[in-house]
Order: C-alpha cells, then sequence, then structure tokens
C-alpha cells in the first residue's frame, strides 16, 4: 500500500515536472514569435521611411523645377521656404503648409490700411497694421506676412504712403507731424 502510494506520489510528481517544462518552452516559443514579429515590423517601418523620403526627393525636385520654370518665365516667384519644404520626417510632412495664392489684388488691403489710419489719426508700424488688419479679416498670410504686406501696399502708391522706419498713411490725405 505504501508502496502504491509513493508510485502515485513520483508519477504525479513526475506530470509535474513534465508540465512545468512545457511552461518555459512556451514562453520561449512565444518569445522567439514576437521577436520575429518585432524584426518584420521594424524591417516594414524602415522600407516605409525610405519609401518616403524618395517621395520627398521627388516633391522637392518638382519644387524647385517648379521655381525655376516661374523665374524663366518671369512669372512671380514665391519664396524657395513657401514652396521647398523638405520632406524627411512625418512631422514636416503633416505640419507642412498648404501653398497660398497671390491675388495680386491689394485693393481691400489698402482701403483698410487708410481707413485704419485715419482711425487711429497716426501713422501705422507694419506690425500693428497687420495685427489689425487681421482682425478685421485680411490676413495676408503666405511665408512671411510683413514682407508680403509691404509688398502689397508698395503696389497701391497712389493710395497709401510709407514713410520709412515710421509706418504707413493714406496718400490722400495731408500728414501733418505730430
Amino acid at each position: 500500500m505504501a508502496a502504491a502510494r509513493s508510485s502515485a506520489a513520483l508519477r504525479a510528481n513526475s506530470d509535474d515536472t513534465q508540465m512545468s517544462d512545457e511552461a518555459p518552452s512556451n514562453a520561449f516559443a512565444e518569445l522567439h514569435s514576437l521577436q520575429d514579429e518585432h524584426k518584420e515590423i521594424g524591417a516594414q517601418i524602415t522600407a516605409l521611411a525610405e519609401q518616403r523620403d524618395n517621395v520627398g526627393d521627388r516633391i522637392n525636385e518638382a519644387a524647385e523645377f517648379t521655381i525655376a520654370w516661374r523665374t524663366c518665365a518671369g512669372k512671380l516667384v514665391p519664396t524657395l521656404n513657401s514652396v521647398l519644404t523638405v520632406y524627411r520626417t512625418p512631422d514636416a510632412i503633416m505640419n507642412s503648409p498648404a501653398p497660398h495664392k497671390v491675388t495680386g489684388n491689394p485693393k481691400k488691403e489698402a482701403a483698410a490700411t487708410a481707413d485704419i489710419a485715419a482711425e487711429l489719426g497716426r501713422l501705422v508700424p507694419r506690425p500693428e497694421l497687420h495685427q489689425l488688419l487681421k482682425e478685421r479679416g485680411l490676413d495676408v498670410g503666405w511665408t512671411d506676412p510683413l514682407v508680403t504686406l509691404s509688398t502689397m501696399l508698395w503696389r497701391t502708391k497712389d493710395s497709401i504712403v510709407h514713410l520709412p522706419g515710421r509706418g504707413y498713411w493714406p496718400a490722400n490725405v495731408r500728414y501733418v507731424e505730430q
């Protein structure tokens, strides 16, 4: 009887040992499977990054060609930074600004500038003018909005004058120093 019990206990311990040997074996198999999956995903990411960089290079080449063509054709050429963005990171792609279209018609901005200067009764410096125009819903946009605003107002010399270092004033209103 005692021999039967010890034989049964030995078999139970043997089954426990066999079961405990399967657990590490299964865990190692799962570990190796996950490591292989991880390597495969890494290879896919590397391939996608290379593909993204190739497309970014093609975008940059097309932008450079566009700028060169517009320059040769005598068209308005936006600044290089507004067209040519180096696409090398997902953030650059996701956050790149949409291209802006210059209308070449600054009459609304000139009229609003004249109104603002008349309301304030003084010369209006460009940064302040830009902010006041934005508040009126006239955002000139582009890469450097202050330079764009200056160019727009320069094109309307008959309605707005610029006193360098001081600000803008309506051309048809006599300015008196205060």
